[in-house]
Order: structure tokens, then sequence, then C-alpha cells
């Protein structure tokens, strides 16, 4: 849920009167309304679970008389709970609308750890969108003449995450 808007509450979303909110792996972003850009929860419940709430306009989750339980989330201005945090999620290029995680992110494998792992088999990621983890290895064959006995040797490798750039002796 990204880029939505209201004219008063809960850009992305406004539950009221006894209803009962729901979001596992959710990523919303950039929302505006004039009281609570995100999501507002009026005299019900919520419960938001791995997902992350960031940069919506004039706030995040705005309660009256509910009950919101987060837990393993991003969510501004709100870090309390238990595996929540409060901090960039550093998408991949949100101005383009690609709120997928880029490679630095603390959101990776940071959701909860009982939930299910993610496609790539690692621990599940806050927000919908999972950052693709593949296995990198690489191997260095060098010449048994290219070192004395008692010799050392500097082998210089640059690799990226997911590739061998360059190895050099």
């Amino acid at each position: 849920m990204v880029r939505n808007s209201a004219q008063s509450a809960g850009g992305a979303g406004h539950v009221q009167n006894g209803s009962d909110l729901i979001l596992t792996n959710c990523t919303i972003a950039d929302n505006t309304a004039s009281h609570s850009g995100a999501i507002t929860v009026v005299n019900s419940s919520a419960e938001i679970i791995n997902s992350s709430v960031w940069g919506s306009s004039p706030d995040g989750v705005v309660t009256d008389s509910s009950n919101v339980i987060a837990a393993y989330s991003n969510i501004a201005g709100y870090s309390d709970g238990v595996g929540n945090v409060d901090i960039d999620p550093l998408f991949e290029d949100a101005q383009a609308s690609d709120y997928s995680l880029n490679q630095f992110s603390a959101l990776i494998d940071a959701g909860n750890p009982d939930s299910p792992n993610d496609p790539d088999g690692t621990t599940a990621d806050i927000g919908a969108f999972y950052f693709g983890q593949t296995p990198f290895a690489a191997s260095l064959s060098l010449p048994i003449d290219s070192a004395a006995v008692g010799q050392v040797s500097v082998i210089k490798v640059r690799a990226s995450a997911d590739r061998l750039i360059s190895a050099t002796l």
C-alpha cells in the first residue's frame, strides 16, 4: 500500500468500530492524509507483523481506544515491542516506486524467526518484498610453482554480492 491519500484519516487504511486489521509482510509507505498518513485504528484491533510502515505524512499508525500489537516490524516513530525497529528501510528506489529492499537494509532477515522462511530459505524479511539471497562461492586455482616454501603471497580478490569480479596474485 504505497502512495495513497485520504482527505481525513488513514491514507493507506482506516478501520473502526470493532474491526480487526491483520497486516503480515506488508509495505505501507509514502501515504498522506490530514490525520494519520498511513493507518488509523479507532475502537478496533490491529496486528502488524513483519511489516514496514514508513514515510507517510503526517503520521504512521494512529490509534484511538484500540488494541494494536506490532512485532518484528519497522514502524516510523514506534519501536516498542518484540523485534520492532524504527529505521530507514533503505528501499531500492522509492522515487521510482521500487519498494524492494536494497542489499544494505537492516530489514533483511529481521522478521519473526517463527514465520515461514523467505523463498530463498533465509529468515523472513520485514516488508512485502523479500531480498533474494543467493549463495556465492568462488574458487581460485594457483599453480604450485607460484609460491616458494616460506614465501608469503597476497591474493587480491574483488567480488560483489553475486559474482567474482577479479583475483590477482
